[in-house]
């Protein structure tokens, strides 16, 4: 039986999956090859996990709403996940759940990564910050992001609200 801790931070990437069981394979948290990831699509996160639990030699995919159902075990600071390479995957927490690894194949997110390497601008913010924005924002309308340099403040307009916000630039 393979165990291992997952953290909190590594199953927030379980927000980034789809909530459209129309794409049900985007419902899914992909657990292998030394990560946890998920996508809806739009958004893809991922986070280094130091497990890589194999299930008959194939990836672990786990519904993302167990992940985030999962609340942490004080003592232990997280989820632990055990597989055993059979039909079930158990995530203990505060409570017990077991869950049935899900059939399927994940899309091939690292191409995705392909021809990112070179980098034109590396801006930084806090996560309290996006989230303020998002407020500000609102739900329904699209954001626009403008970049005018370096430098620069960064304009965002959505629907009938606009205005500017300053990210702390991250060195190279």
């Amino acid at each position: 039986m393979e165990q291992k801790l997952l953290t909190k931070e590594q199953r927030n990437v379980a927000h980034a999956a789809s909530v459209d069981t129309a794409r049900a394979i985007l419902c899914t948290v992909l657990i292998g090859d030394g990560k946890i990831v998920a996508t809806d699509g739009f958004i893809l996160a991922e986070a280094e996990i130091d497990h890589d639990p194999k299930d008959n030699g194939k990836t672990l995919l786990i519904q993302a709403a167990d992940i985030l159902k999962s609340k942490d075990n004080r003592l232990l600071g997280g989820v632990v996940l055990s597989t055993n390479g059979g039909g079930n995957a158990t995530l203990e927490g505060v409570d017990t759940l077991v869950t049935t690894p899900q059939d399927g194949g994940f899309p091939n997110y690292k191409q995705l990564y392909e021809g990112l390497d070179n980098e034109v601008l590396k801006i930084g913010m806090t996560s309290n910050v996006l989230q303020k924005l998002l407020k500000v924002c609102g739900k329904d309308a699209p954001i626009t992001l403008t970049f005018f340099g370096t430098d620069k403040p960064i304009k965002y307009s959505s629907g009938e609200v606009s205005g500017i916000f300053m990210p702390a630039t991250i060195q190279r």
